[in-house]
């Protein structure tokens, strides 16, 4: 590694001085110097904290960021680790051929098609492959490779790092790719960290006003659509909020029209959350005129949840003909169409809103019906809406006139079980509120009083 001679020669070090004054072997920084051998996570430490430089100073040599997790608060990227990336990906080509899609798209401004690529390799590795932990793997080092490779921060960008958009930006469209997918499973915090580090560097590079802006306006628009979903489960909702005027002012600068449907969606489902119904409708009407042209995941998106809200209102009719409107635009969808993943183009996306709907309406059955399809191993939904699914199903049995007990406390604890596992501040908020429900439905019965010691296994920041 020639970055290692260079500084201890600027500092005027023999090999010998150098090893004993940063307390490793002789030996050890000879083969790190000369390439033989790569320094791990620790040594790594060793190395930065001696030559005051930062990880991603040698990143460039094979290695790629990580992060350390840690099982009760969650993900902190900050806490970066070096890993052999090399060790990570001889042993399965797939690995390999995601990052170099990257590599294959520098002469482009525009990354839709690499998106798409992506999200295609993806498909067909899962489709061969049942390991999920490599699959997961495979998305947690191409979301953090741009990170490590080019010194993706918070912090102040990297001049080189602005010098190179046509190397940065494609490495960013595909971890953002990588971003969707883990949002949808239980890495959801290390996706919304990881939004942290690429938000700075795409700004920065709109800022610039070169060939380059739009492409990376059209990602920070991405970005912050995706931001929009995550802070309502790390953050809150005023927070998700804000990222969703953020995503809807970008995707309005580069005139994305899916971009501007979907954003607009996104904020209007934390408007629901927040209970501002009223709200809600607005900015969904807003985004219903983006519809024509946009692609027909995006119109089910945008009519799904406008069936939603409109039957929260009251609207029964107007309701159920925008829930029709969405299944058709999404029956329009073949098996295995490129959409794009911030337009969330699952079956299970669209039956959790079929639920609400007919939940509003009062047609209790078939929404518990709706709700409990999103349970079924094959139905493609997150991780996220799943543990929805199921605390909604307790609160459509509490309306029901023949409402089952039992059920009720089997479902509320299946779904506490998951939001636990998910650590999501807006499920815990729906678990509690079934709760209170349950209490009132049956306030004397000693099961149900029962259940209160279950919510302290929530972390607290006690």
């Amino acid at each position: 590694m020639n970055i290692l001679r260079s500084l201890r020669n600027k500092m005027g070090l023999s090999l010998e001085e150098a090893s004993k004054q940063m307390g490793v072997s002789l030996k050890s920084l000879h083969n790190w110097e000369q390439g033989k051998n790569r320094p791990g996570p620790g040594s790594v430490k060793l190395i930065c904290k001696f030559y005051q430089i930062e990880p991603h100073m040698i990143s460039g040599s094979g290695y790629v960021s990580t992060v350390k997790e840690d099982c009760n608060k969650g993900v902190q990227i900050d806490e970066i680790e070096l890993v052999d990336i090399g060790s990570l990906l001889k042993h399965d080509y797939f690995f390999i051929q995601l990052i170099s899609l990257g590599f294959n798209h520098r002469h482009t401004t525009s990354y839709e098609m690499l998106q798409r690529q992506v999200a295609t390799t993806l498909r067909r590795y899962q489709n061969m492959n049942e390991n999920e932990t490599n699959r997961r793997e495979a998305l947690r080092i191409l979301a953090l490779f741009p990170i490590g490779t080019y010194g993706l921060t918070t912090h102040p960008i990297p001049s080189s790092t602005l010098s190179r958009p046509e190397e940065v930006l494609p490495h960013i469209a595909s971890g953002l790719t990588a971003c969707w997918q883990l949002a949808n499973g239980y890495d959801y915090q290390l996706a919304y960290t990881t939004l942290d580090k690429y938000i700075p560097t795409l700004t920065a590079l709109v800022d610039q006003k070169t060939r380059y802006s739009k492409p990376a306006a059209t990602l920070v628009a991405e970005a912050y659509t995706l931001k929009t979903i995550l802070a309502q489960h790390v953050k809150g909702l005023d927070l998700a909020e804000s990222y969703g005027l953020k995503a809807q002012q970008y995707a309005d600068i580069v005139q994305h029209q899916n971009l501007q449907a979907i954003s607009r969606a996104m904020l209007a489902n934390v408007h629901f959350y927040q209970l501002k119904m009223d709200k809600a409708l607005s900015v969904l009407k807003e985004a219903e005129t983006y519809l024509p042209k946009a692609h027909p995941s995006v119109r089910c998106n945008v009519q799904k949840k406008l069936a939603g809200i409109e039957a929260s209102l009251g609207h029964k009719q107007e309701a159920l003909h925008k829930l029709d409107q969405a299944y058709k635009s999404f029956y329009t969808l073949e098996p295995d169409t490129n959409s794009p993943l911030y337009a969330n183009p699952y079956e299970g996306e669209v039956r959790i809103w079929e639920g609400y709907t007919l939940y509003h309406v009062r047609d209790l059955n078939n929404a518990y019906t709706a709700f409990s399809e999103l349970l079924k191993p094959d139905v493609e939904v997150s991780e996220r809406s799943r543990a929805e699914a199921r605390i909604q199903m307790v609160q459509a049995e509490l309306l029901s006139p023949h409402r089952d007990m039992e059920r009720c406390i089997k479902n509320w604890e299946l779904g506490l079980q998951e939001t636990i596992h998910l650590k999501s501040e807006q499920r815990f908020r729906e678990v509690y509120l079934a709760y209170v429900g349950m209490c009132t439905a049956w306030p004397d019965e000693k099961k149900i009083v029962e259940l209160r010691d279950q919510l302290k296994r929530w972390p607290t920041d006690d």
